[in-house]
């Protein structure tokens, strides 16, 4: 399997790990929102905004997500009684998978 990776979102060609093994995580850069309308009184005025494009990627670890016998999930208090605690377990280990990757 090959080791190298598009971005379908932002078109980003990456490798998923560096030479020596340790992972890469791939998050999409920000776009400008073009929809936006400045306002010049404010301070820090430099007439633009950052936002997440469509679709956009982020291959880090959610915070939340937890290792349980080799597999990973999250856990989660019952909503009819707290005192109960479920596991249940990950789709995805991305935050955002996005539109996803293809494999090159």
């Amino acid at each position: 399997m090959s080791n190298l990776y598009k971005c379908n979102a932002c078109g980003t060609i990456y490798y998923a790990a560096y030479p020596d093994g340790m992972a890469f995580f791939h998050v999409c850069t920000l776009v400008e929102n073009p929809n936006y309308q400045p306002d010049p009184g404010k301070p820090n005025y430099d007439g633009r905004e950052l936002v997440e494009r469509e679709g956009h990627r982020d291959e880090n670890l959610p915070a939340d997500l937890q290792c349980v016998d080799g597999v990973f999930g999250r856990y989660s208090r019952d909503v009819n009684d707290p005192a109960i605690v479920n596991f249940t377990k990950a789709v995805s280990l991305c935050k955002a998978e996005g539109k996803g990757r293809t494999a090159l």
